[in-house]
């Protein structure tokens, strides 16, 4: 009976190894038809006016530093609560340029964290669209607006 039950369990487990995506195989392999494509693999990332004449190396930093500048200056720290921690939104970067929220998680912070942050992303100015293949698409990003108590 062992025999047979070990088995068995080699066999499922051998049958279910082959389903697996090989580590470096794309697991899409033609984005080009895609709407929306997430930042990382997007060919020409979403910028800031203030990162135009810039290489793409470059871009992609200070895309992430007026980020972080547009996040410092508008943050509204929720006075009535104590806590800190940080809340991760997924926006979308769309073909006209302009941010809307998709996703909101607080990790456990009351709502008032992630109406603020959603608020904080949605109050990005316009930004350079992305571009994939010469075509205008819309580029999905998800970044940390941490709330921290500072005294």
């Amino acid at each position: 009976m062992k025999v047979i039950i070990t088995f068995m369990i080699f066999f499922f487990v051998t049958l279910t190894s082959y389903s697996q995506v090989r580590c470096g195989e794309p697991i899409a392999s033609d984005i080009s038809n895609l709407d929306t494509i997430p930042y990382g693999i997007v060919e020409k990332k979403p910028i800031f006016k203030e990162c135009e004449n810039l290489t793409n190396n470059e871009q992609t930093i200070c895309f992430k530093q007026q980020l972080d500048k547009h996040i410092a200056t508008h943050l509204r720290y929720p006075i009535e609560f104590c806590g800190q921690g940080r809340v991760l939104v997924s926006f979308c970067i769309g073909t006209d340029g302009f941010s809307k929220v998709l996703r909101v998680n607080s990790f456990g912070l009351p709502k008032v964290f992630e109406d603020e942050a959603k608020r904080i992303i949605e109050s990005l100015p316009c930004l350079t669209a992305g571009k994939q293949n010469g075509k205008t698409v819309a580029v999905i990003f998800s970044y940390p607006v941490k709330f921290i108590v500072q005294h």
